[in-house]
């Protein structure tokens, strides 16, 4: 793991992002300065953790599937990037203990509860179910979880969209941090209030996306009546 190489990735990268998008990122100020967090985004493409790691002003931790670490030079890369190396097809009980060390060293941990790319008809936009893991997580740990809704970021699967002409157009909105599920003894109420809480966080991620539209909508319109 190393802050200064993920700053250089960051930095650098940014070029590319910055001269070929025309993004629409909001509530950057609601990304409290310090302190530990869960950041949980849906999951539209696999431009989601660069364009996060370029938008959020904090450092970001994020989960990687295993799948990314089989040659040296990626496995490398991802260790150096701030990378938790993540099984998904079983429970992995490493993953969420680096997870909670991250977590108790103040730093910023990105999950995506939907657990796979969705598009939207497939999300929780749609009323589809999220994972438990992330509430699981933020009750364990007691950590807040901020919201964040991703839109357009699969516009750069298309090569066209990285020419240097500002075409490619997507979304960030960052929400504000909502309060961790409480941590109870009972099984029965633990899996109550994770389930209260997902459907808290759906609820504020249908009414972040609907407010990123339109903020989307409104930059469009006035680039258009600009000469």
């Amino acid at each position: 793991m190393s802050d200064a190489f993920y700053r250089t990735i960051c930095a650098a990268s940014r070029v590319a992002f910055v001269t070929s998008g025309r993004a629409a990122v909001l509530g950057a100020e609601h990304v409290p300065p310090d302190g530990r967090m869960i950041l949980a985004a849906n999951h539209v493409s696999w431009y989601d953790i660069p364009l996060l790691a370029l938008h959020c002003p904090r450092i970001l931790d994020f989960l990687a599937i295993t799948e990314l670490y089989h040659g040296p030079v990626s496995r490398w890369f991802f260790n150096r990037m701030n990378g938790i190396r993540y099984d998904r097809f079983s429970p992995d009980s490493r993953a969420v203990r680096e997870m909670m060390a991250r977590l108790a060293r103040g730093r910023v941990v990105v999950i995506f509860p939907e657990g796979k790319l969705c598009p939207d008809d497939e999300s929780l936009f749609s009323g589809h179910a999220i994972r438990p893991g992330m509430s699981r997580l933020a009750m364990a740990a007691q950590v807040p979880v901020l919201p964040v809704v991703l839109l357009g970021t699969d516009v750069y699967r298309r090569f066209r969209s990285w020419l240097p002409v500002r075409r490619a157009r997507y979304g960030i909105l960052f929400g504000k941090p909502l309060a961790p599920p409480a941590a109870v003894r009972s099984a029965a109420r633990r899996t109550a209030e994770v389930r209260r809480f997902e459907a808290e966080y759906c609820a504020r991620m249908r009414d972040l996306r609907i407010e990123l539209l339109q903020a989307m909508s409104a930059q469009r319109h006035g680039d258009e009546k600009r000469p």
